[in-house]
Formats: C-alpha cells, structure tokens, sequence
C-alpha cells in the first residue's frame, strides 16, 4: 500500500468514527428518544420549522461542538 492509500485510509476511517460518535452525542443530547413516541430505535435528526433550514444536519457533525450544540437546540428534534 502506498502511502497516498494509506492515508485516505486513515482519513475515510477516522472519519466515519468521529461521524458516529459525534451523531450519538448529539442523539444523547437531544433526549436520545423520538420527540413523538419516546422509542431509542432508528432515531433521524429532523427539522423543526423546515422553512427556516439554514444548514445540512450531517454537515452538522463535523463542526465544533459549541456549534452543534447552538444548532441543535434552537433547530432539531429526534424521530423515528
């Protein structure tokens, strides 16, 4: 392997482990249940108010956590 490959490698692994952990924190502050029927299974970020969508919730994840946190409680709620 080349080391060109090797770092995407690293990068595209590194990557998706911060993608699910920084996910499952936010699920965890947002109650870690659906907003509608409580259930913790198969839980998607949603918008409250759609039309005033002023960002891309899986962009979301990569920001800092001061900013999800903003995002997040003035914007998102958890559904099944």
């Amino acid at each position: 392997m080349s080391s060109k490959e090797y770092h995407r490698e690293y990068h595209r692994e590194y990557n998706g482990k911060r993608y699910h952990t920084r996910k499952a924190e936010l699920v965890s502050l947002l109650g870690g249940v659906c907003s509608d029927c409580g259930s913790s299974h198969d839980l998607e970020f949603d918008h409250i108010e759609t039309t005033s969508k002023s960002f891309i919730i899986a962009k979301l994840l990569n920001y800092s956590k001061e900013t999800v946190l903003l995002e997040t409680f003035n914007h998102l709620r958890i559904l099944t």
